[in-house]
């Protein structure tokens, strides 16, 4: 029997891939007839994206697992009954642990935890939760997925789970190239053509690596290099650094947009789009440049088996070398990263429904 409705688990209702990636998702399985919810576990109000879900039909659940452990139970069920769901699915992988307890013995067709990243989300200060919930994840969840193989090498550990690999995906409709946006948007951010553009998406959270990229800017504009990167997003760390931005005299060269709505425009706009991260699964941001023709050089820390051909990464262990490969990229012209699979929300909907059992 097929799913007939979802609640989605997620940790907070945050701009981020994973949550474009549900907002993308939700539609599709609607077209199938099947209803979604959203359960949060990370935070006690509305989050920035509530709005969002709400006006493709969900129904948004906050919790907390760690400030409200008194009624986390009861918070839990609640949702589960209201939902309606038969399928659970939590996309915060190691961290599913709390909702597929409370859950574990209620009539569901599927208990899912899908790992997104490569874990160890939330560093040392969730050190302590993450084991537990871990320990917990793997006891309980009737299904395990992964949106790479060494993301799902690391949920799985030494447990001898299986784990089915599901990559997401994009709702093609919004990531096509455009080149009637290109001369707006560079007109917006005072870029000619004879210089080139940069462009960073990601939340500004120290794992994404912004000082980094500045160090990378650094070296161009010491080259002599004409080139400016424009960082998409906001977050923790936003103010260290437009700190050190200015530290570094680096104001010429930098944009930094916050949070935009125009993503496929910047990117269609863009020359070259950089993910130093320390830490990625498979990033759907490189998924939208590879469907809008936008070349990319991302970190070696990704996960990019079987998604992308090589020759796409580089440790982030020197930005001298970074400097030197973008300079390279950027003389071939735009040359897009074709991805070796099938992009599209449908397909990876229907691997998941597939996975459900």
């Amino acid at each position: 029997m097929a799913a007939r409705a979802i609640l989605h688990i997620v940790g907070r209702l945050d701009v981020g891939g994973m949550e474009r990636y549900l907002l993308d998702f939700v539609p599709e399985a609607a077209r199938r007839g099947i209803r979604s919810d959203v359960l949060t576990l990370f935070e006690r109000e509305r989050g920035r994206l509530a709005g969002d879900f709400e006006a493709i039909g969900c129904r948004v659940f906050p919790c907390h697992v760690l400030r409200n452990r008194g009624r986390l139970r009861s918070g839990l069920l609640s949702a589960l009954e209201e939902s309606g769901a038969d399928v659970v699915h939590s996309h915060v992988g190691e961290l599913s642990g709390d909702p597929l307890r409370v859950y574990r013995g209620a009539r569901l067709k599927a208990l899912v935890a899908q790992a997104h990243d490569m874990g160890g989300v939330g560093g040392w200060k969730l050190g302590w939760y993450r084991a537990l919930s871990r320990r917990w994840t793997l006891r309980h969840a009737t299904r395990l997925l992964a949106v790479s193989p060494e993301a799902g090498r690391r949920l799985a550990g030494r447990s001898g789970r299986d784990v089915r690999i599901v990559p997401v995906g994009l709702d093609l409709d919004k990531w096509r190239p455009d080149p009637a946006a290109r001369a707006a948007r560079r007109e917006e951010l005072g870029v000619g053509e004879d210089t080139r553009l940069l462009l960073h998406v990601g939340r500004f959270d120290s794992v994404k690596n912004h000082p980094f990229l500045l160090r990378v800017m650094g070296r161009l504009k010491g080259q002599g290099f004409p080139a400016v990167a424009a960082f998409v997003g906001g977050g923790l760390v936003l103010g260290r650094v437009e700190s050190l931005v200015r530290q570094m005299v680096l104001g010429d060269h930098v944009r930094l947009l916050g949070p935009r709505e125009d993503v496929a425009e910047l990117m269609n706009a863009a020359d070259l789009l950089l993910l130093p991260s320390r830490s990625e699964g498979l990033p759907r941001v490189l998924l939208e440049a590879s469907a809008v023709g936008l070349p990319f050089l991302a970190t070696a820390n990704a996960d990019l088996e079987g998604v992308f051909p090589g020759g796409c990464q580089l440790p982030v262990d020197s930005a001298e070398r970074w400097a030197d490969d973008i300079v390279k990229r950027l003389e071939r012209g735009r040359e897009p990263v074709r991805a070796l699979i099938d992009l599209s929300i449908t397909r990876a909907v229907d691997q998941t429904l597939e996975a459900y059992g």
